[in-house]
């Protein structure tokens, strides 16, 4: 998101629940390389959505009208990127600000397609079963695990929507 706003301006956070760990995670995470890097680009706010696409909507509609020179928005799941594409579009502010969410569905897709979201990270859903499944019969055997298992994340926009490794990460069962 930096490198797309130009290194400066406002953003703001449409996290999904404020106590879990992924919110937590994913919105500390965000502020985190902000503050470390980016020392021109201002934080506005943090808003919660529990995930749910109307929240999302309406939190992000009104970080919209307090902030109308917003540049950017990060929404941290699937509910909170459907709901904040959905205000971005009614308040006609695609292509003038950069969003970037967390998860995928096919209404990300959709509005990636239709330029009001800027990229989505994806996790890999078949790496998260199989060394989930790996991790549990190596502990069940005694062996050591890792205390994180990071089973991948990879950024998707327009540039790689097509590629088939993409289609795979979106559609692990086919389409």
């Amino acid at each position: 998101m930096a490198e797309l706003i130009g290194g400066k301006g406002k953003v703001g956070i449409i996290a999904h629940n404020e106590g879990t760990s992924t919110a937590i995670d994913r919105r500390d995470g965000f502020i985190e390389k902000m503050e470390a890097d980016y020392p021109d680009i201002e934080i506005v706010g943090v808003r919660y959505s529990d995930g749910d696409h109307q929240k999302a909507l309406n939190e992000t509609t009104d970080m919209l009208t307090r902030t109308p020179d917003l540049a950017g928005i990060y929404a941290t799941n699937e509910g909170a990127v459907v709901g904040t594409a959905t205000a971005v579009q009614e308040n006609n502010k695609a292509g003038e600000l950069v969003l970037i969410g967390v998860d995928s569905s096919e209404a990300e897709i959709n509005f990636l397609k239709d330029g009001v979201i800027t990229g989505f990270v994806v996790q890999n859903p078949y790496n998260m079963g199989y060394l989930g499944v790996k991790a549990t019969y190596d502990a069940i055997k005694g062996k050591s695990i890792e205390s994180r298992i990071d089973t991948g994340a990879t950024y998707i926009d327009l540039n790689n929507l097509e590629d088939e490794d993409i289609q795979k990460l979106l559609y692990p069962l086919g389409k």
